[in-house]
């Protein structure tokens, strides 16, 4: 079981991975940032991007979309009491009032646990994609 999330912490360090996970977070980061711009309109507008890529490699830039959109969006409800998306309008009544007494930098790094809090599932996806995937050919093949 461990040794299926060794191999895709692995395989996310290898730089065909690596390179559209760090692109697509630059690309969430702007996306999530914009007012009105969600993350999932911000993976729609990455999508066709993405048909080129490997799947892996299409699915690391849309995790990177995904992480980026979610810091992104903290950091205009922060710094201009606009929330950047839907689920930042909370950070927003904290952090405005943070950045406008002189601690922006403070403001914008409390939602830290929110991007820790998803980097594991980042390294998990390999494994569970995996693990799925022989589950329902076990499924399809047994025709259960």
């Amino acid at each position: 079981m461990f040794e299926l999330l060794g191999q895709g912490m692995v395989t996310l360090m290898d730089l065909k991975y690596l390179i559209p996970l760090v692109i697509g977070t630059l690309i969430g980061v702007i996306g999530g940032a914009l007012p009105g711009i969600t993350i999932t309109m911000t993976i729609i507008v990455v999508l066709p991007f993405t048909f080129g890529l490997e799947p892996l490699q299409g699915l690391a830039a849309m995790i990177g979309v995904y992480v980026g959109g979610e810091t992104g969006g903290l950091i205009t409800s922060c710094l201009l009491g606009i929330p950047g998306k839907p689920s930042s309008v909370a950070t927003m009544f904290d952090g405005f009032p943070m950045s406008r007494r002189g601690e922006p930098g403070r403001a914008v790094w409390l939602d830290w646990p929110s991007f820790r809090d998803n980097s594991p599932e980042e390294c998990n996806i390999r494994y569970v994609a995996e693990t799925r995937t022989q589950h329902a050919l076990y499924m399809v093949v047994n025709k259960l």
